[in-house]
């Protein structure tokens, strides 16, 4: 039997029914209107936002290269590096190329600091890790010359550091420069230089022994050079003493009245060898002597040292 509803009644539903359903439009309005709302006030901060990540990974992306091409840069390098990085409390050791195979290291750039001392005698590992120590401690640099485990190859060690403006550490860096070259040519320039001073001491001791007055001239025609027999002919307590003071073994007519000097090299006169007859007074007494100053062979022209030699005539 089915239900019967008086008018009343049933305009009463419909209302009831009509008020739901506006009920129901206007929450999804106000629904979509918040949305709405919320879209249009959030947008600009969605699209801050996104700008703002943008530009922080581009410049991620940049320090990145920067990094990469501050690397290669250090890879150029003719000298090896090991650095010690300090980044949130930790502390990352790396090892260059150059160094691996400046060193013969087998493990490449994953070489350990003690895998680089190894290759070094006992007395340049032992003052290399002290002097790192010290650098590591209290930021102090230093440099240092080390010889390698076989001894035949040596190097120069430069610990360094790096820092901010108020002194944070940033990495300790050691770098090492192959000076086997340099060392052998720096050795062998000492036993020249040994060799060099043995000859003059040799020539020096000849001429001191010669029994006649012997002098050099340098290009200004200034004695630069005398050996004893001279100093004792001009009265010189030493032949340095001579020299400091100019002292000319010539006197009188054999003396230049222009230039003081033997009139042989006066006005640079002279082209060859050929003596000259001066009376010269040697330790008081006046003798006729043979007097002959000429240029050194330098090679393509008038040295600045000039031979002079004083011959008793006979």
């Amino acid at each position: 039997m089915g239900t019967v509803l008086f008018p009343a009644a049933a305009l009463g539903a419909t209302a009831l029914n009509g008020g739901r359903a506006w009920g129901e439009v206007t929450g999804i309005w106000l629904l979509v209107a918040g949305a709405l709302l919320a879209f249009l006030m959030l947008t600009p901060a969605f699209l801050w936002l996104n700008q703002r990540t943008g530009k922080i990974l581009r410049r991620k992306q940049s320090l990145e290269e920067e990094v990469r091409r501050l690397e290669e840069m250090l890879t150029l390098a003719p000298d090896g590096y090991y650095c010690w990085h300090y980044s949130r409390g930790m502390v990352t050791g790396v090892c260059s190329r150059r160094l691996a195979v400046l060193l013969g290291l087998v493990k490449g750039t994953g070489s350990t600091f003690d895998d680089v001392l190894a290759q070094l005698d006992e007395s340049s590992a032992l003052i290399l890790r002290k002097m790192t120590e010290q650098l590591y401690s209290r930021g102090t640099p230093f440099e240092l010359e080390l010889t390698a485990e076989e001894a035949t190859r040596h190097g120069l060690a430069f610990g360094l550091r790096a820092a901010t403006e108020d002194g944070t550490p940033l990495a300790d860096i050691i770098w090492i420069r192959d000076a086997t070259e340099t060392t052998r040519l720096m050795a062998r320039s000492v036993q020249e230089a040994t060799q060099m001073r043995r000859d003059r001491d040799r020539l020096g001791a000849l001429l001191d022994g010669l029994p006649v007055p012997v002098w050099l001239r340098d290009d200004g025609l200034a004695l630069a050079f005398c050996n004893r027999a001279y100093a004792a002919a001009v009265d010189a307590a030493s032949p340095e003493i001579a020299v400091a003071q100019g002292l000319e073994l010539a006197q009188g007519s054999a003396v230049c009245a222009r230039c003081g000097r033997l009139r042989p090299w006066c006005g640079r006169r002279a082209r060859g060898t050929d003596g000259e007859l001066s009376h010269l007074v040697i330790r008081g007494t006046r003798r006729l002597m043979a007097v002959t100053e000429g240029p050194i062979d330098g090679g393509g022209g008038l040295a600045g040292l000039c031979t002079v030699w004083a011959l008793p005539w006979t």
